[in-house]
């Protein structure tokens, strides 16, 4: 039946607007110290041994539905003095009381005095043993105290003798929970103390919504907290005026507001998962001369690596990032030096080098290794012609340009073979390591030993120079008769 009736009262606490938690003390058996759950109690007689309400007795406990305090000295008791005497430390305590949704919270309790109580203190209570002078032994009191969020107590109420006996009440208070103690004591027969009407109300606080996203991704910029609630309600947010996801990937963070106490509102409380963004690795190997785009970036030589961001590729929704690594293969060249006539040419690949051209670069598209492109360097020196053909001779006896032959610069070595054909293209002469200018060892005219007839010939003669190097020359010339 006591199970019953608690449950009732809880219940019906619940949900009447502002009655947070009572205790009235009815239908609760005389002598009842403690309701397991509700509220506890303790209390010490230093002189009567009986429980009662007559005198030589003394009573702690409920009594015809009100908590009754008869000759209870409290501990700690004064040896000695022959009264009995103590140091009125008793107490009823409530069980803590939740009282985080309201506001306002306020509490009361009605006090009852009767008989000849004593007040010898009346500024503050008295809680230790004080002789036979005032305040002394005969003080009686009632103090009322409340804590919140186990603090330490504070008194909101004091019944000294009998003044001050009647509704001891505070309010305004606020917090997550609230405890109520009644320390009263008296000292001798015939001086009551009762209370009862214990009451704990407060304004329910009205819901707290906002409307805030479930997850976040981790590289997002911090989320503006807003300062009003959707119902108008300001407050202050545990992480100020915005939200940043630094620390909170792949984690959940809680969120909360707590409204301005003067709003009476509930706190808001909320968590967001921070998703992290996923980060792949691309390391390649590319010719040296090519580029890749990406994002409308370009990498290669220059810029091989850097962080591109893949907006909400990734499966969560949120942006993907690619770290890019690119390295180069080496690059395919070669070079080519050579000397050439300043009359010749020599083509390679698509560009032809000559005396005006000397150098340059020439690009095989994927001829190198690893299919990249192949650079051929030309380096070409280019020398002046250096041999004399005279393009005529006169040999009639006179004794000038009798004979027909080369002349050449000094590095101009031999005359290695020398042929000289006749319009028809017959041969009328050959001769080979000839001395370059030495006319004794050119054509002097005749073939077979008779003078060949005036007109043009031809000459074909192969070069030797002093490096080693040879050189065909051809060409014509007129013998004069």
């Amino acid at each position: 039946m006591r199970l019953l009736i608690l449950f009732l009262i809880i219940s019906w606490a619940g949900k009447a607007a502002g009655q947070i938690w009572e205790e009235h003390f009815d239908n609760l058996p005389d002598g009842t110290t403690e309701v397991p759950a509700r509220w506890s109690s303790k209390a010490v007689d230093c002189d009567d041994g009986a429980p009662g309400t007559t005198p030589g007795q003394s009573f702690w406990g409920v009594k015809d539905g009100r908590f009754l305090v008869n000759d209870i000295e409290g501990g700690p008791c004064c040896p000695g003095l022959g009264m009995g005497g103590g140091g009125r430390q008793n107490e009823w305590l409530s069980v803590p009381v939740y009282i985080g949704n309201y506001c306002n919270v306020g509490i009361q309790v009605t006090v009852f005095a009767e008989g000849n109580l004593e007040c010898d203190a009346p500024n503050e209570p008295v809680f230790i043993c004080t002789g036979l002078n005032p305040p002394d032994n005969s003080h009686d009191q009632v103090v009322a105290e409340f804590r919140t969020d186990g603090g330490d107590f504070e008194v909101f109420g004091y019944v000294c003798g009998s003044e001050n006996a009647g509704v001891l009440s505070v309010s305004g208070l606020s917090g997550d929970s609230i405890q109520v103690r009644i320390r009263a004591a008296n000292s001798a027969n015939n001086e009551v103390y009762a209370f009862d009407d214990i009451r704990i109300t407060g304004t329910l606080r009205v819901p707290t919504t906002f409307e805030l996203p479930d997850q976040l991704c981790e590289n997002e910029g911090p989320l503006p907290l807003p300062a009003l609630s959707l119902e108008g309600i300001a407050g202050t947010w545990n992480f100020g005026e915005a939200f940043s996801t630094d620390g909170f990937t792949g984690s959940f963070a809680t969120l909360q507001f707590t409204p301005f106490e003067s709003e009476c509102a509930e706190v808001f409380t909320d968590t967001i998962a921070v998703l992290p963004v996923p980060v792949s690795i691309f390391d390649t190997t590319i010719c040296p001369f090519d580029s890749m785009e990406i994002n409308g970036h370009f990498y290669g030589a220059d810029t091989p690596d850097g962080l591109e961001i893949q907006v909400g590729e990734a499966a969560s929704g949120c942006d993907s990032l690619i770290e890019m690594h690119l390295s180069l293969y080496p690059v395919s060249s070669f070079l080519i030096r050579d000397t050439l006539w300043e009359d010749e040419s020599v083509r390679i690949g698509s560009e032809t080098f000559y005396l005006g051209h000397p150098s340059g670069e020439v690009v095989f598209p994927g001829a190198g290794r690893y299919g990249c492109d192949s650079i051929v360097r030309v380096e070409l020196m280019f020398i002046e012609r250096e041999i004399y053909a005279p393009t005529a001779f006169s040999p009639n006896g006179d004794g000038l340009n009798e004979v027909w032959t080369l002349f050449g610069a000094p590095d101009v070595f031999q005359i290695k073979n020398l042929r000289i054909f006749d319009r028809w293209g017959g041969l009328v002469f050959e001769k080979s390591d000839l001395p370059p200018g030495a006319g004794q060892s050119g054509w002097d005219g005749r073939v077979k030993g008779q003078q060949a007839p005036g007109g043009i010939y031809i000459f074909l003669a192969e070069i030797g120079f002093a490096d080693g190097r040879t050189r065909q020359i051809s060409g014509d010339f007129l013998l004069i008769r």
